[in-house]
């Protein structure tokens, strides 16, 4: 897996992790990308593809795959809902 600094792909969804109270949001290597309209849990397909990495659908394959990581943690089911300042690895193969 890759993750900040080291050229992978990093995303954090959620507000409180950079300092935004008015809601969540979700960075690719630092830079703001998509604002979700809510606050609460989303499925991580959905933060994903608002992050621009992928569409759900692709998304939904990298999961199964394995190719995905929530705060550390190999993620391979759908359907999962992540909080908003979880922090999401992907790993290179995913590309």
């Amino acid at each position: 897996m890759v993750g900040v600094g080291d050229g992978g792909d990093d995303v954090r969804a959620g507000g409180q992790a950079f300092g935004d109270a008015a809601g969540p949001e979700v960075r690719v290597r630092g830079q703001r990308v998509a604002e979700p309209e809510r606050a609460g849990p989303m499925r991580i397909a959905k933060a994903l593809a608002r992050a621009g990495l992928c569409s759900r659908r692709e998304a939904e394959r990298w999961i199964t795959s394995g190719w995905v990581k929530v705060d550390g943690v190999v993620i391979d089911t759908l359907g999962v809902r992540i909080s908003p300042d979880a922090r999401i690895e992907i790993d290179p193969a995913a590309r």
